[in-house]
């Protein structure tokens, strides 16, 4: 056998495989991916609070009718969409 070929079945050869997805009963994300780990919004992470809390604030001043929430995955903690109630001009005054 040459010593340039590589032994197809040597473990130190086979490449490695990616975990099997996890998906939120609930909310359908893919616990496992490194996306949803790196740039997805949690709800344990007080920074990501603070971001949403902002964003909610900032929208509503920038449109004084609307009334903004972001709603959590009650399952995994994770972002999912704002939710945005627009509120009756009267009921401003």
């Amino acid at each position: 056998m040459n010593q340039d070929t590589k032994d197809v079945d040597n473990p130190k050869y086979k490449s490695k495989k990616s975990p099997k997805p996890k998906i939120c009963k609930k909310c359908g994300l893919n616990l496992n991916s490194k996306h949803t780990k790196k740039y997805k919004l949690n709800k344990n992470n007080k920074k990501h609070i603070v971001w949403t809390k902002e964003y909610c604030d900032d929208h509503e001043i920038k449109y004084p009718n609307h009334k903004v929430k972001p709603i959590w995955c009650d399952e995994c903690g994770y972002f999912v969409k704002y939710l945005a109630n627009i509120i009756d001009k009267k009921q401003i005054k």
